[in-house]
């Protein structure tokens, strides 16, 4: 068994009535780079909505599209962001700590020189610090689990925290077999048999499928009408994307940019013009920015005890922007939907 890089291996017992355990922690098992993540946590700091307001509007971005523009402030708004947690929000974690510690030390010296109204407002704002701090803990280990049921506010801190040790073991892969069936274990050897693995499962070959599709498409009946045809096709109106930003799913995974549904729930009102406009542009030009198209693959074990490539589902953790753009239009395919569908078609029809 294992969780957490620690390998856990029963030994032979050699004739003795103990088990002889092998212990073995995995320090590559680490991540190499900690990627950007938006946290909901800072938006308890007082200042920081004024903050992202100011750093988004004085950003200066090189000329190009519009859907260049998007992407360099949000890269701009990232590295303001990681400057200001480093120099200024600070730890969490360290700082609750350093909070309790200040606490002990001022009850020491209420009890052993007296209180008085000094230290009873000293201890009123630690104590006031220390809640602060406990509430964006439990909000940091709330948007780690993913748990979408519970809501943060309860004192769930330990639930969120156990939620996410709990995936953590279910998930982390510190073994696996390549395709000769031999056990690899190395972080770099774990990592090449499983890009080797999906590299061939999702790669499509380089066929010209043209002619078949035009046998097949000349065999299908006409359906989509000229109005329907103006109907998907026309500008992008503010409201179909303000739409689509209200129907998506706060606390999910981010994709590779970092920045969550709940960033741009939060700083609507900031951005909502440079992101009608990049949405806009990937209908009109009919394609979407390289950045924006990039996601991250993550496996999820298909059954306890996974140890081959193929027991393994990938799914991908996309940008936020790239999940607007694909919302819009589907809320735009959805109204025609009944005329495209044959009724005797049941599968993946709402109802």
């Amino acid at each position: 068994m294992g969780g957490g890089g620690v390998i856990a291996s029963v030994l032979p017992s050699t004739g003795s009535d103990h088990w002889p355990i092998s212990l073995h922690w995995d320090w590559s098992s680490e991540p190499l780079r900690k990627p950007f993540r938006f946290e909901k946590f800072w938006l308890e700091h007082k200042d920081f909505k004024d903050l992202v307001a100011h750093w988004w509007k004085e950003t200066s971005t090189p000329e190009g599209t519009n859907m260049y523009y998007l992407q360099k402030k949000l890269q701009a708004l990232k590295a303001k962001i990681r400057e200001w947690n480093r120099d200024h929000f600070g730890n969490i974690f360290q700082d609750k700590e350093q909070v309790k510690k200040d606490l002990e030390d001022l009850y020491r010296q209420g009890m052993a020189l007296g209180w008085d109204d000094e230290l009873r407002i000293q201890e009123r704002n630690l104590l006031e610090q220390l809640e602060g701090r406990e509430r964006q803990e439990e909000i940091y280990w709330r948007q780690k689990s993913r748990n979408l049921w519970l809501q943060e506010g309860e004192k769930n801190t330990k639930f969120f925290h156990n939620s996410v040790i709990q995936n953590r073991h279910r998930t982390k892969i510190l073994k696996i077999k390549d395709r000769e069936g031999r056990l690899v274990e190395s972080r770099g050897e774990v990592e090449e048999v499983l890009v080797d693995h999906f590299s061939n499962v999702l790669k499509e070959e380089g066929t010209d499928r043209s002619n078949d599709i035009d046998q097949i498409t000349r065999l299908i009946p006409r359906v989509v009408t000229r109005e329907h045809n103006a109907l998907l096709l026309k500008a992008i109106s503010l409201q179909e994307v303000e739409e689509a930003v209200n129907q998506m799913q706060l606390g999910k995974a981010p994709g590779p940019d970092g920045f969550t549904s709940n960033f741009f729930h939060h700083f609507w009102e900031l951005i909502k013009e440079e992101v009608w406009a990049a949405v806009e542009e990937s209908r009109r030009k009919g394609g979407i920015l390289k950045a924006f198209n990039a996601t991250f693959l993550t496996l999820i074990p298909k059954e306890e005890g996974a140890d081959t490539s193929d027991k393994f589902r990938p799914i991908a953790l996309c940008n936020v922007i790239y999940k607007i753009i694909s919302k819009v239009i589907a809320n735009r395919l959805k109204p025609l939907l009944p005329f495209l569908i044959s009724p005797e078609q049941s599968g993946f029809v709402e109802g």
